[in-house]
């Protein structure tokens, strides 16, 4: 059985031979690693024989029927490459899938309207509002023969300082008539025109999705006929004084150019009204202007000319001018439509998902599962990221729990091997094209370039989609940012129904059932170490299964583990995905709105392996102890006691000189930086990145504060208050909240030399080197960008430290050049 190499660990096993009653023969006990599950931990020969060496053979071979009848060896007794026979899922997968084409919600719906006759269908209304600055409130109607969920606002950019605002209300059904829906589909295409009459086909009006103007009821026909076609741009003038009522003005000198009407020039209009004006003798001009070209308004203007519309204006002869009947506000709502379509497009696209392949899952919010189904490809103005980041969190620590009840015996090495299995991108990547998810990826940004109104005769011959390729990381990374979605709507209990539809082979138990599981297995003890109370107080938690601290608390490298007795490396590996959901769920509660860069940046610094290690030495209590101490007169002996602080680190039970060795030498370093890291930690502008570093902590730091909290989350029976108990104790939650309130820079150098070269290479020329007058090794490192030397860094006490203290450096370098 294959064991993960361990520092500091011994992992060969030990025999314990014995001679029978005559004294010549040999019997041998095999005791393997306390990694080991200790139902298959020891084993005995079967036989007694006249060598110890036969002995040990036969010991040996009894261990490894007893790993094979336990499914810890294969069928050729060798270590499991994989768990299963059938086991596919953790090969290297394709970067890229041929997957099916995206679903096109426009075709199911022109299929509703045709479904029966006109006037008979169910038709519902959505009050869509559109504050654009400047104008009046624009309140629209948009119907659609199905019921389309609430639409969160959005921005639209009209160009690079004025933006508008849609915003919508529930949908309500609408009373149909066959002369209601002939109606409101001539009004659509009077609004569509306005804006879009070159894109159009001539006289074809049936379009799946409508827009008429709100609260007309009976009045709507009447509106139609006010507001349908132009007049010269001098018959307005004279006839209507009003210009907050007037339309496009367009611009027949150049072939009917739309512009927008400001205000008319070389004239009074106290001349009208006073008859001295004439349109024989006198000409008239208007300011005005020019409509963008643009039909993109999803997407920001980024150094484009648009950026003087609507601030500069032009001036127009009137007479070779016309003014559209229907006002402005109806024509810029127009000129939305093809955004506002796209935006329900999805809308409906996520819609259809719900309701069909995640059914089961019952998700309410369709804007979080628009969300998770766009890529970040799509250039849309929310994508997957951030549900992705916490998915991945959920599912991890879903599958770290569950595994750990469907393998009791397996080791951390292969727990490490059934959690990849299960949550690896090939695995979720497949997943998604099994049960149909990949049709609904959405990835194709939206241009406008070639925007035209969709026509439900359009899809009455209509080919089946057409394959496309998609990345397989997409395609997992969409399942995670669903698992995400459905956390966020109701918890690990919600999270677990989407499990169960992605991968359904599992049998997702629920999670108080498993933990009940995972404490049932661990043993009682009768008696425990006295200092076991001095922890528990340090921690602020008290264990009812003490076996569980014991194992907690023991290194590897411990032989006295006991017979039922285990390492801490199991509740290390559940440790490990429950303080990643700790700290996840805790930055989702205190500011859910924060960016996926920011949120991965503050999980990747509170759980390194660095700043654990820091924490878990910054945890101390005191402890009256007594020196005994000679008199330099008398040569006697007594007692003095004094108070020593002992870290939590110092309960680790091991039995390793190196380690102790090793400790020394952490703690020297600590003292010498704990106060610029605390200082930093409480007060700085930056993470402390390149100091803690420097501390250059072994992962058994790390492991004691992972283990710890995997100890009291299966002692808890799944309660995460009692864990984060414990993070707040240790002080990863007060820090959390710090980088998660605050503006601290939390980049790690190395990542951020990166960007400050951009295109350039960063190479660290990194090389060891001996101290004069000592044996010890130190480390230099050269950094550079391109071709040229940044800065040179030395006495590294390893090649980690120098080359993150070199990126440190240069990062300041590059910031001063820079200013």
């Amino acid at each position: 059985m294959q064991i993960l190499a361990s520092q500091y660990t011994d992992l060969r096993p030990e025999f314990f031979i014995t001679k029978n009653a005559s004294g010549k023969l040999f019997s041998a006990e095999l005791t393997l690693p306390s990694c080991v599950d200790p139902r298959v931990r020891k084993s005995q020969s079967l036989y007694s024989w006249e060598t110890e060496r036969m002995a040990r053979r036969d010991a040996a071979l009894q261990a490894i029927v007893q790993l094979h009848k336990a499914k810890l060896l294969n069928d050729n007794l060798l270590p499991l490459a994989k768990l299963h026979e059938d086991d596919r899922t953790i090969d290297k997968r394709p970067s890229v899938a041929v997957v099916r084409g995206q679903v096109n919600p426009w075709k199911d719906i022109s299929a509703t309207w045709g479904a029966k006759p006109p006037g008979e269908t169910d038709i519902y209304g959505t009050s869509i509002l559109l504050e654009f600055p400047g104008h009046a409130p624009v309140e629209m109607e948009l119907i659609l023969p199905v019921k389309p969920e609430t639409m969160e606002p959005f921005t639209l950019y009209w160009n690079d300082t004025i933006s508008c605002k849609i915003s919508s209300m529930p949908a309500q059904a609408l009373p149909n008539k066959s002369k209601d829906e002939q109606l409101w589909r001539e009004t659509t295409y009077s609004l569509l025109s306005s804006m879009f009459s070159t894109r159009m086909a001539s006289g074809s009006i049936d379009f799946p999705i409508l827009f008429i103007p709100s609260n007309l009821g009976p009045n709507l026909e009447s509106w139609l006929a006010q507001n349908s076609g132009s007049q010269n741009a001098v018959d307005v003038f004279l006839t209507n004084p009003d210009t907050t009522s007037y339309g496009l003005v367009r611009d027949l000198r150049q072939n009917g150019v739309r512009h927008i009407f400001r205000s008319w020039s070389n004239m009074d209009r106290k001349m009208v009204e006073d008859c001295t004006w004439s349109s024989d003798k006198d000409e008239l001009f208007l300011q005005a202007s020019r409509l963008p070209k643009r039909t993109d308004f999803l997407h920001p203007i980024k150094n484009q000319g648009d950026t003087e519309i609507l601030t500069n204006t032009t001036v127009l002869a009137a007479e070779t001018c016309t003014i559209d009947k229907m006002p402005l506000r109806y024509s810029l709502f127009s000129a939305l439509i093809p955004c506002i379509t796209h935006r329900y497009e999805n809308h409906l696209v996520a819609q259809q998902l719900a309701q069909t392949i995640l059914a089961p899952v019952r998700f309410i919010n369709i804007n979080l599962v628009c969300a998770a189904i766009t890529a970040s490809i799509a250039s849309e103005s929310m994508d997957y990221q951030k549900l992705e980041f916490i998915g991945d969190c959920i599912l991890k620590t879903c599958t770290s729990i569950h595994i750990q009840v469907e393998y009791p015996t397996y080791h951390e090495g292969y727990l490490s091997l059934a959690k990849d299995r299960i949550v690896s991108n090939s695995k979720l990547a497949r997943a998604a094209t099994e049960i149909g998810l990949d049709q609904f990826i959405l990835i194709t940004p939206f241009t406008g370039l070639k925007w035209k109104p969709i026509y439900i005769s359009n899809f009455s011959n209509l080919d089946c989609q057409k394959p496309r390729q998609l990345s397989t990381k997409v395609l997992a990374d969409v399942v995670e940012a669903l698992i995400g979605v459905a956390y966020l709507e109701g918890g690990l209990k919600k999270a677990l129904d989407c499990l169960r539809v992605f991968i359904p082979e599992i049998e997702w138990k629920p999670l108080l059932w498993l933990t009940q599981c995972l404490y049932d297995m661990a043993p009682m003890l009768k008696t425990w170490p006295p200092n076991f109370a001095e922890i528990e107080t340090l921690i602020d938690y008290q264990f009812t299964k003490k076996a569980l601290l014991l194992e907690a608390l023991t290194h590897p490298s411990s032989r006295d583990v006991g017979a039922n007795g285990l390492s801490y490396q199991k509740l290390e590996f559940q440790g490990d995905s429950v303080l990643d959901y700790i700290v996840v769920s805790n930055i989702i509660k205190l500011r859910h709105n924060l960016s996926y860069q920011r949120m991965h940046l503050i999980r990747t610094a509170l759980v390194n392996a660095d700043f654990l290690a820091f924490l878990c030495t910054q945890l101390s209590t005191n402890r009256e102890v007594v020196d005994i101490v000679e008199n330099s007169c008398s040569h006697t002996f007594h007692e003095v006691p004094k108070i020593s602080s002992v870290c939590l680190w110092q309960f680790m039970r091991h039995t390793s000189g190196d380690i102790s060795q090793a400790q020394m030498a952490f703690l020297k370093r600590y003292e010498e930086l704990c106060d610029s890291i605390a200082s930093d930690l409480l007060s700085g502008s930056a993470y402390p990145w390149s100091s803690l570093c420097r501390l250059e902590a072994d992962k058994y730091f790390s492991d004691i504060v992972e283990s710890l909290i995997g100890g009291i989350y299966i002692d808890s029976r799944g309660d995460i208050a009692q864990c984060e108990r414990m993070a707040e104790v240790i002080g990863i939650l007060p820090y959390l909240r710090r980088l998660v309130t605050g503006d601290i820079h939390v980049l790690h150098p190395k990542e951020e030399i990166g960007h400050i070269a951009d295109t350039k290479t960063v190479n660290y020329l990194t090389a060891p080197y001996e101290v004069k007058g000592g044996n010890c090794v130190r480390w230099s490192c050269t950094l550079k960008i391109g071709d040229v030397d940044i800065v040179t860094v030395s006495d590294g006490t390893s090649a980690k430290e120098v080359n993150t203290r070199a990126a440190h450096e240069s990062v300041k370098i590059m910031r001063a050049r820079a200013a």
